[in-house]
């Protein structure tokens, strides 16, 4: 896992009021030397919001930026003695001057994950996409995967309140989980929605977590850790690729498993047995 900095994009339609919207995403990883950017490509739904948007201006200039990181990235990447960042400010200051200008960058925000491009898909996904497409890129957000789909199955055995947070160190990063039971060893269970709109966001999502599940390998504790997903309807196609990438080659201390609703109900009434079983 490696660490990101990242700012967010803003159009700032009043200046007097703050009205704001964000639009793009620009994210650095120094220890790969990646630089990435990405941007809205449409404005109908800020022409909701705001009615006097210039709309194909603000386009323009967001693909002028999105250019001018391109170059910057390129000279990066060859080592250019000119291009000499470590820190995205810096990028970011060079390119979005601090004048009168209706675009600003947020302050800098920290991340880590196991590739630079998959890291912004995500960020761009979660925080600009998600607000600017016609139809809601997920039918469940991981959140909501819980709230809608498996809660119920836990609560009628008793098993919500008995949820724990657990932190995983490894290295200098934190893994944190909210839901985690001991019956035995340590379950951890994770909601995830993997029916998302385009397949390169399922894609990009389980390279995500399978680098999550690499990195705990590293840790010494012995945990299983039980995926509660939603798996893509549209693109069904994937669900291979997400079993294989999330289920394969894993060592004997970290045990995976691949849920859906239908294995609920059996779930719980188990969990419920084992928890009963070591409480006595």
């Amino acid at each position: 896992m490696k660490e990101f900095q990242y700012q967010i994009v803003r159009y700032i339609h009043d200046k007097v009021t703050g009205e704001f919207v964000n639009v793009g995403i620009i994210l650095f990883m120094p220890e790969s030397k990646f630089l990435g950017s990405q941007f809205i490509k449409k404005y109908s739904r800020l022409s909701n919001f705001f009615t006097t948007i210039k709309g194909h201006h603000l386009l323009t200039t967001l693909r002028h930026i999105q250019s001018e990181i391109t170059v910057i990235s390129k000279r990066l990447d060859s080592n250019d003695i000119f291009e000499k960042h470590t820190s995205l400010e810096s990028i970011t200051k060079a390119i979005l001057q601090e004048d009168d200008s209706s675009l600003e960058c947020s302050t800098t925000k920290l991340g880590i994950d196991i590739e630079g491009e998959i890291a912004l898909t995500d960020l761009f996904e979660r925080l600009i996409n998600k607000y600017n497409q016609d139809e809601d890129i997920e039918i469940y957000d991981d959140q909501k995967v819980w709230q809608k789909v498996y809660k119920k199955y836990f609560d009628e055995c008793g098993l919500t309140d008995k949820f724990k947070e657990h932190s995983i160190q490894i290295d200098h990063n934190v893994i944190q989980f909210d839901k985690t039971l001991i019956n035995g060893h340590l379950n951890c269970y994770q909601t995830l929605c993997f029916d998302l709109s385009r397949a390169e966001s399922i894609k990009s999502k389980t390279y995500k977590w399978s680098g999550i599940l690499s990195a705990i390998e590293k840790s010494n504790e012995s945990i299983s850790i039980n995926f509660l997903t939603i798996l893509p309807d549209k693109h069904s196609s994937m669900i291979p690729f997400i079993r294989d990438s999330l289920l394969n080659k894993r060592n004997q201390s970290l045990n995976v498993s691949l849920l859906t609703e239908k294995d609920a109900p059996i779930l719980v009434t188990r969990l419920k047995q084992e928890l009963d079983h070591y409480s006595d």
